[in-house]
Order: C-alpha cells, then structure tokens, then sequence
C-alpha cells in the first residue's frame, strides 16, 4: 500500500503543504466520511495532497487497556477505506507510551507541522490530542494561526436521530443489528480474514463453509445471518449465508464465522474474503441432531435467497 505513510517522523523529505484529517477513524463511518470528504475537498481547491492521520493501536489500548474497545476493522482495513474515500495519504502513527507523553504543543510542532506542512486541519467536533487530552479544537485553532494553518471543524452527523460513532455502532452490532450498523456505516458491516481450515462438517452434510479468520476484534451477535462474499482479487459478491457463533450442535466453544456460499464452488482455502452481513436471519441454536440441523440450513438459505433478492 504505497498510499501508507509509518510514522510522522519517518516522512522525508516533508510534505510541501497538505489538508490533514485527524482521528481514531474506527469503521470510516458517515462522520468519518465527512471529514475525509472536507479534507480531500479543501486539498484539490489548494492543489495540495490530502492526508488522514490516524493512530495505532487505538490510544485506549495503552492508556486504559481494561477500557479499550474492540476494533470493528483492522489498521489495513482501515487505511484501505480511508485511500477509498478519497484520501491520497494514510499515516499510522505508531501510538504507545512515549508517543502518549507528547504534549499538545509539540504534537503540532513536531509530529504535524514539520513532516506534513498543513495549510488545513480537519477534525470532529469532539478531537483531543497530546498528554492527558491537553489539546482539544480551540486549542488547534490556535496553534494554527501560529503555524500558519486553518481549522475546520465538523459538527456531528446524524443517521435518524443517532449520531455517526463508532460506539454506537459497536453496540449495535452486539445486539445483531446489522441494518442500524449499516445506516451509521454508509456501507454493510463486513468481517474480512483469510480462509482457514475448519473441521469439514459442512461439506460432509451438503453445506460446506468457508472458515473465516476474521482480522477484526469484533465480531457481532451469534446468529446466522444473509450475506455476501467478495473473494480477493475479484469484484463480484456472492450471495451466502454465514454462522457467527459457537456451533452448539456440535458442543462448540470458540466463536466462528463461517460461510456457504450459494450456487458457488470451489476451494478457497488460503484465500481472504470479504463477508458483507446483509440481514440477520435468526438466533443461533442447538438442534437435536444432524437432520434438524440441515433442514434448519435448507431454510435458511431460502431465507438469505429472499433478504438478498436472489
């Protein structure tokens, strides 16, 4: 990913001029979006490069590791939809103790306005920075007129009456609410990972599954769900079912996410995917046996063929 900038100490020579976008970007949500919109908007009419300046891992990781929340995509996910939104730059600055005691002025002096040149600063209503959240907007709109940069802020944006967070959207994805998920993304959640081996069960009953090693932290509400596949280096989506969940039929313990693909076949072991959730379909459960368990699949996928208009 050559768009992928390690560390703003690490950037030679210095941008001459930029738009920077700052923030967690967990999700690249709608209020994600429209500060990357903004930026890349302000960096085309000052003919300028646009940057989104984000932090890894997530600042609660290290400072409040007990209170970190769980990622909804991993930092390549994340800088991948950031470059998609319009970005020409990502930079992930590595975040830990060191980097935590930085104050709020030399963040700006040193980790901003010397690498990246900034003729703008885009951030959300609700940005701090630098030791103890020293630095908070007004504190950048100063420091702005002092380096030479403008502020522009980005007030709140709303789905309905929810505002655009990452929380919410966690919150809403524990409960399986995929479509609420989907309203606050712009976008169906999507787990993605590498194809691994699994235990082979499904294909020995008719439904064989594509084992997903999700590289989110996150995984939503056990359930099954309607979905659709993109398998890397292709642009189609495939329609599918997927399990997330334990499998209890078979006295499973460790969360799984697997998915049959309909009217596809082939080997993808190996192979990452992208699994899109579309509706969720039912709780998981326990079935009394094996010929339960795939009239069960049998209608599910009629169910998954319906949600997905297949």
């Amino acid at each position: 990913m050559d768009y992928v900038l390690r560390g703003a100490r690490s950037i030679r020579p210095p941008l001459d001029g930029s738009v920077v976008t700052l923030g967690a970007f967990d999700g690249v949500h709608l209020g994600h979006r429209a500060l990357i919109a903004r930026a890349v908007e302000a960096a085309r009419a000052l003919d300028v490069p646009s940057v989104g300046y984000t932090f890894f891992p997530h600042p609660a990781k290290v400072l409040a590791p007990k209170m970190a929340p769980k990622m909804l995509v991993s930092i390549e996910r994340r800088a991948a939809l950031m470059h998609e939104a319009g970005l020409d730059y990502v930079l992930i600055e590595p975040f830990d103790e060191t980097f935590a005691a930085v104050d709020a002025d030399d963040f700006v002096a040193d980790f901003l306005v010397a690498p990246l040149a900034p003729r703008r600063v885009v951030v959300g209503f609700n940005f701090f920075y630098g030791r103890g959240r020293g630095g908070d907007t007004e504190h950048l709109r100063r420091a702005g007129e002092r380096h030479g940069f403008e502020v522009d802020v980005v007030e709140p944006v709303e789905s309905g009456t929810i505002v655009a967070s990452s929380t919410a959207i966690r919150e809403y994805l524990l409960e399986g609410n995929v479509d609420a998920a989907r309203a606050l993304l712009g976008r169906d959640f999507a787990l993605c990972g590498e194809v691994v081996e699994g235990d082979r069960r499904g294909r020995t009953i008719g439904f064989p599954t594509a084992n997903l090693e999700a590289d989110a932290e996150l995984l939503p509400a056990n359930g099954v769900y309607a979905s659709r596949v993109r398998i890397a280096g292709g642009e189609a989506l495939h329609d599918a079912v997927t399990n997330v969940g334990v499998r209890p039929t078979f006295d499973g313990v460790r969360p799984t996410v697997e998915t049959f693909l309909l009217d596809w076949s082939g080997d993808l072991y190996g192979r990452r995917i992208e699994v899109q959730l579309v509706a969720r379909l039912r709780d998981e459960r326990r079935f009394d046996g094996i010929d339960a368990l795939k009239a069960q699949l049998a209608k599910d996928v009629d169910a998954a063929r319906a949600a997905l208009g297949a």
